[in-house]
């Protein structure tokens, strides 16, 4: 009998990374796709593995029920995460679920990371590993290795950036305290290089994307994983080492450090403090980040001279320890005599505090999304038993601290910014600017240990099982515009090639196109670049004795939501991107560097806008408006279960009819699963 497997995902790119996780690491001996739903692609494989023969149907849901525009689908996947712990509003890319006995089971959870993984960024994604990890659901975070940081205006590689030791560290350590599975996986990215000098000391065993494989196959099989887990997690700590000895200074830990935090397991706060050369904590934060009215600089000063460096100096948190505590004290009760006597409550601490130094907010109040990060960090280092200070002084919305101090679990449940702040501070010092007509400074000092309480009860079931999610959304959405334009070029028409599939959610990485017998791609993709637009989709269409047909599509859900001239803006896109050499390329299985530059002229653009269409709109306005050579316009029709589809060709277009007969010649003989219109 085939079992029943459910990939819930972001986009259906990301839900298919996991198909391919299973079909690149098995002998396949059948694979088809299909709609089970109009917003779900099933994949049904049948394939051997350890001398054992499989069934499966892998069945795909795009698109979380996370926005702001109520659910997609009728229930939620992450209220069984919810149930069991995981509190922030945080969510992974993929979850894998298996339906049984008419009941859904989360299996575990996966992150894809191809973003440059260094500076503040390494840490942006914390909280998911966090909170997904405190709910004991095996969580896998997987990271392509490694990211060149590009110059904006040349796209030449710049000097390669790695992140701090500690955060790879901190899933290992996350995993040890919990007792749940969660680790970094790493993946060689297509610019790694063996040969390259600073890679000498790195060994390609490290790279786990065969364990990987292992992992989702045997986990979803009901196989034992345990091994699998120990040699990912070494992987993981591999990385660590290989990261902490390119990190040269004393105001660090080096390799011997961590090897001896991993084979003892030894809290990282004790061990910072009974270091050797133990160093302090000087965070460096930049002079146009702090107002002259606030006492950032002297509270900088005050933690330089009485904490202790967790990892590294330069991280956001050190710890004050508790010898120290009443000197530190006195000290921001000089620099804070508004708020003097609220401080005394720290002088009642018998543990040591780690101090968090966060800027929060931009300069118009909106989040800095990398500092929601940096408390999950923490705790996964150091223990969420810890005492945690957090020191907040980026500007803040007025209503927002407002609604701080009179409600502050109605903040939390609206922002899920402030849900991480609120959650894992035990006290919180907040010296901003605030954005209003007075822009007077908030000065506060809050003991907010009821409230981490609160979060943190154990609450863990352990029931990771609820009625299946329905296949039928609430509504369809630019999610299943996006499945079906994949569904269309990756598997239902022929000669073609998918060179970029980013739907909401995804990452916009990489670009590539295919010509004679060459992959090219471009990495690190600008969103926009002179007055273009990068498209949310690219793919060609192979036509014997004439130039490749490059689609270049913007995908929405409504057609009236189409900017104005996007035809010409896509397409700019494509040329501007031309005129810089690719990243890389492949003809042989591996990727090398490459410098030649290719021409736009070696293929027919064709710009597309494609949407769900809607007779309130008139389709051929959005046509002038939008000016792309052709309209997808896509219509589900429950009744048959299929989507139909009609293509409008601009009539001033050169190219807009030969492109529409060569669709509509391969699509006709699709009918069980496109409908033309």
């Amino acid at each position: 009998m085939r079992k029943h497997f459910r990939v819930h995902g972001d986009n259906i790119v990301e839900c298919e990374r996991v198909v391919k996780y299973i079909t690149q690491a098995v002998n396949l001996t059948s694979q088809s796709k299909h709609f089970s739903s109009l917003a779900c692609l099933t994949v049904d494989i049948d394939f051997e593995y350890e001398g054992e023969l499989f069934q499966w149907a892998i069945e795909m849901f795009p698109g979380f029920s996370k926005d702001n525009r109520g659910q997609r689908w009728k229930s939620n996947i992450f209220e069984a995460l919810k149930d069991n712990g995981s509190f922030l509003d945080e969510t992974p890319d993929v979850v894998i679920t298996k339906v049984e006995d008419n009941l859904e089971t989360i299996l575990f959870a996966i992150e894809f990371c191809s973003a440059l993984q260094a500076g503040n960024q390494a840490w942006q994604r914390s909280g998911r590993a966090y909170s997904i990890g405190r709910a004991k659901c095996p969580y896998l975070y997987i990271v392509d290795f490694v990211k060149y940081e590009l110059d904006s205006k040349t796209r030449e590689r710049e000097a390669l950036r790695f992140p701090n030791p500690a955060v790879p560290y901190s899933y290992i350590s996350f995993s040890k305290y919990t007792g749940s599975f969660v680790a970094q996986a790493y993946i060689k990215a297509e610019e790694f290089r063996d040969n390259a000098d600073i890679f000498e000391t790195f060994k390609n065993e490290w790279f786990s994307e065969s364990l990987i494989s292992e992992f989702v196959i045997n986990k979803m099989g009901g196989i034992d994983t345990n091994e699998t887990e120990k040699r990912i997690i070494n992987n993981n700590f591999n990385v660590v080492t290989f990261l902490a000895a390119k990190n040269k200074g004393t105001d660090r830990f080096v390799v011997d450090d961590w090897k001896i935090l991993y084979e003892t397991g030894a809290n990282i706060i004790e061990f910072a403090k009974n270091r050797v050369n133990a160093f302090n904590f000087e965070k460096t934060i930049a002079r146009k980040s702090y107002t002259d009215e606030q006492g950032v600089a002297e509270f900088m000063e005050v933690v330089r001279e009485y904490s202790i460096g967790i990892a590294s100096k330069d991280l956001p948190f050190g710890v004050i320890p508790v010898s120290k505590i009443n000197e530190f004290t006195a000290k921001l009760k000089e620099i804070y005599p508004d708020i003097n006597s609220g401080f005394d409550v720290l002088e009642t601490l018998i543990e040591d505090c780690v101090i968090c130094m966060i800027k929060g907010f931009k300069p118009r109040g909106d989040d800095n999304r990398p500092d929601r990060g940096v408390l999950p960090l923490a705790a996964m280092l150091a223990s969420e038993n810890a005492y945690i200070m957090s020191y907040i002084y980026g500007p803040l919305i007025e209503r927002n601290y407002r609604l701080l101090l009179s409600n502050p679990i109605l903040l939390s449940e609206i922002s899920g910014f402030w849900r991480a702040f609120l959650s894992l501070s035990d006290f919180i010092l907040i010296d901003s600017p605030l954005i209003s007509d007075s822009k007077d400074v908030a000065l506060k000092f809050i003991d907010n240990r009821n409230i981490k309480q609160q979060y943190l009860q154990e609450i863990e079931t352990g029931n990771f099982s609820r009625p299946p999610v329905s296949n039928v959304p609430n509504s369809y959405r630019e999610d299943d515009v996006d499945t079906v334009l994949h569904f269309m070029f990756s598997y239902l028409l022929e000669n073609t090639f998918e060179g970029m599939c980013n739907p909401p959610g995804g990452d916009w990485s990489g670009l590539s196109v295919y010509l004679g017998s060459c992959e090219y791609r471009w990495l690190s993709l600008p969103r926009v670049s002179n007055n273009s637009k990068r498209p949310d989709h690219v793919s060609e269409i192979f036509i014997e004795n004439s130039k490749p047909l490059l689609f270049v599509i913007e995908s929405k859900e409504r057609g009236n939501t189409l900017e104005m001239n996007i035809g010409n803006r896509l397409k700019a896109y494509i040329a501007w991107l031309m005129n810089f050499s690719p990243s890389v390329y492949k003809n042989n299985g591996e990727w090398h560097n490459a410098d030649e530059v290719l021409s736009v002229d070696n293929f027919d653009m064709v710009s597309v806008g494609a949407y769900i269409d809607d007779t309130r709109y008139n389709n051929e306005n959005i046509l002038e408006k939008s000016n792309c050579d052709l309209l997808f316009l896509f219509t589900p029709d429950e009744s048959v279960g299929l989507w139909k589809l009609n293509i409008i060709a601009n009539p001033i277009s050169t190219i807009a009819e030969e492109a529409k007969a060569i669709l509509y010649h391969q699509l006709r003989g699709k009918k069980d699963s496109i409908l033309l219109e």
